[in-house]
């Protein structure tokens, strides 16, 4: 460009543009926009560039390794082991129990018939669900079977529940459950992970699962030959009822994500550290408390056996045996002329273990999302502390008990009362006919673990307030209270106030006394006089 068009309007508009794309490109390169934390010529984020994946590119590969990893930890970590203890028993505990609620306005029943409805409903799923016959290999019954379906989920990432039809004799419903461990689904020979098909998930072109591929056993299993392992697909869905036909339970994380991780992955290695340390102070420890002395000697030994007869094996060992002096409790040993002893101090156990340990496992807790209390058990915060922390991970335990019900729970109740009403069990004029219907009459809520009480008069004079206050309903507290429903709650006290009344006692009154097995208090009788008081008397 010639020195008269340089001070031009339109030479200067190309010098900016020139000068915004060398900005734009020297962006590009130390990082993009206003975030610091995109900058790649920092000092403290050189070398942290991690890869721009989608869901599965990201973990699919690393899955195997972060499944054994975890079961690992789970099986020989006490702190892994007891984080997972922690999830299981406060989100599911003993089982999740269903409460049937149809829709007694859509479907127009009264409420007498609304509730005896209900009440069949609950009777034949517990029928079906209460023992091991519920499952195809007749070990666990459906509350088990949730707690074994949960732990797998945590420590692998995922489970499959397989629906069933295996009729066998005295069984109410042909209906059967298969739990499957992640393991055994997986890609047929010869299919390598793509767009239709990733770890033994097959998907049609909208990413909705199509099929599942699963062994006929597990792919390690003690004793297996080898190739003998089958594959056999099962179809995700049903064809006529469009019903779901496998229950691929996983926290889904990310869009388009097809398989689960496991819920120590976050913490695994921080885990791992944590297990050799303490390892290590417990080995120095245990070896501080032998109190070792080392004997130091001016000299060598010069009344031990020549040379000679040091080839003589009996000789070998009584000279180890005079050299090698053992300290036992209590022992006084004597030592030569001119020895001399040192202690080893080896400072153990460590001043800093616990309050380190405990920083530790702080980051832990928030890792796993479990307050650190109630992660290592140990409260001794105030009463609004402690109960603030309940509360915090109950907001994480309720959320999972919500995932868990409808992943898994839900679809198995609604599996059983299809059946039902197929078979004639149960009466659903409809249910087969219109989607509206049949859902109004699969209504149901599903109760289980409470959090717990701190203090139980706070807690029950708050629900009476909120009751009464019309905050909530007697049965949104009873179930928050006690984890069963108030309609069963209140059918309990009119089956006790009948008995009661049969036995002739009044409400509110000592049981014990009116039936006799506490005898009434004795009239009061005043002591005997004293001396002064008798002479005085007299």
């Amino acid at each position: 460009m010639s020195r008269a068009h340089k001070g031009t309007p339109h030479a200067k508009r190309v010098a900016i543009g020139r000068a915004r794309h060398a900005r734009r490109q020297l962006s590009s390169f130390f990082g993009r926009g206003g975030y610091e934390a995109a900058r790649t010529d920092l000092r403290e984020l050189t070398g942290w560039t991690p890869p721009l994946g989608s869901a599965d590119s990201d973990s699919l590969g690393d899955i195997p390794a972060l499944r054994a990893r975890s079961r690992d930890a789970e099986r020989n970590m006490p702190l892994a082991g007891g984080a997972i203890l922690t999830q299981l028993d406060n989100v599911v505990g003993g089982g999740l129990t269903p409460a049937a609620e149809i829709d007694r306005e859509y479907l127009d029943l009264s409420d007498e018939q609304a509730e005896a409805w209900e009440a069949a409903a609950e009777r034949i799923f517990a029928a079906v669900t209460a023992t091991n016959r519920f499952d195809v290999s007749r070990r666990l019954n459906f509350a088990q079977m949730q707690r074994v379906a949960l732990r797998t989920v945590l420590s692998s990432g995922d489970a499959f529940g397989v629906r069933r039809s295996l009729p066998r004799p005295g069984d109410l419903l042909a209906l059967k459950v298969q739990l499957l461990e992640a393991d055994r689904c997986a890609n047929p020979p010869g299919q390598w992970n793509s767009t239709t098909m990733r770890d033994g998930v097959e998907f049609d072109a909208w990413g909705a699962p199509v099929r599942y591929w699963f062994t006929s056993h597990h792919p390690f299993e003690y004793g297996l030959a080898r190739g003998a392992v089958e594959y056999a697909a099962v179809p995700a869905f049903g064809s006529q009822s469009g019903e779901p036909m496998v229950l691929h339970v996983f926290e889904q994380l990310r869009p388009e994500q097809s398989r689960g991780i496991p819920y120590l992955a976050p913490v695994l290695r921080q885990l791992k550290q944590l297990d050799r340390y303490t390892d290590s102070e417990l080995a120095a420890a245990v070896i501080a408390s032998f109190f070792t002395v080392f004997l130091k000697r001016s000299g060598a030994i010069d009344d031990g056996p020549g040379l000679e007869d040091l080839t003589d094996p009996m000789t070998q060992s009584l000279a180890s045996a005079a050299q090698d002096i053992k300290l036992g409790q209590g022992a006084i040993v004597g030592l030569e002329e001119g020895d001399d002893i040192s202690i080893a101090d080896p400072k153990r156990p460590n001043a800093q273990f616990s309050p380190f340990v405990l920083a530790v496992t702080r980051m832990l807790g928030v890792g796993l999302g479990i307050p650190h209390e109630l992660l290592i058990k140990h409260f001794t915060a105030s009463y609004s502390a402690s109960r603030a922390a309940l509360i915090e991970a109950w907001r994480a335990f309720e959320a999972r008990q919500q995932w868990m019900t409808e992943t898994f729970c839900q679809p198995i109740y609604e599996w059983v009362i299809s059946e039902a009403v197929a078979r004639g069990l149960l009466v659903a004029p409809g249910f087969f006919e219109h989607p509206l219907i049949r859902r109004a009459y699969l209504g149901c809520t599903w109760n289980g673990p409470t959090m717990g009480q701190l203090d139980e008069a706070r807690e029950v004079s708050a629900a009476t307030q909120r009751v009464e206050q019309l905050f909530s309903d007697r049965t949104t507290e009873a179930a928050r209270l006690t984890g069963k429903p108030f309609s069963r709650i209140l059918a309990q006290q009119r089956k006790e106030k009948r008995q009661m009344a049969a036995a002739g006692l009044q409400p509110g009154e000592s049981i014990a006394r009116e039936i006799g097995q506490v005898d009434d208090p004795p009239e009061h009788v005043p002591p005997p006089p004293s001396e002064e008081e008798a002479a005085h008397a007299a």
